[in-house]
């Protein structure tokens, strides 16, 4: 049996503010176990975030289209209503990660 994981995600989207990899990986260095990064309804599509540490951050209703997130720690984040759509997620650690999911057999 196999099964396809996908995050439920809002299709608007419009309106999200679009950072860069700089952008994350210094909201990431400020962030704290008191107060994650929050990157929610931000859009991170297509950015290369291999390897990188999201510390229980917010990802809620983030775009996240085709992002390259290889090896990337997603332990502990809010995922609710991210659009993971093509992202890359190989080696990825979704260990605690949490995520309004629907589960798709195939047909």
């Amino acid at each position: 049996a196999c099964a396809i994981l996908i995050v439920s995600a809002p299709r608007s989207g419009q309106g999200a503010e679009r950072l860069t990899v700089a952008e994350v990986r210094a909201k990431l260095e400020a962030a704290t176990p008191a107060t994650p990064a929050d990157f929610s309804h931000q859009d991170l599509s297509e950015l290369d975030l291999d390897g990188v540490d999201f510390k229980a951050a917010n990802l809620a209703g983030a775009k996240m289209f085709a992002a390259r997130l290889e090896r990337a720690n997603l332990a502990g984040a809010n995922l609710d209503g991210a659009n993971l759509d093509r992202a890359r997620l190989i080696g990825a650690d979704l260990r605690r990660a949490r995520a309004s999911v629907r589960l798709l057999s195939p047909a």
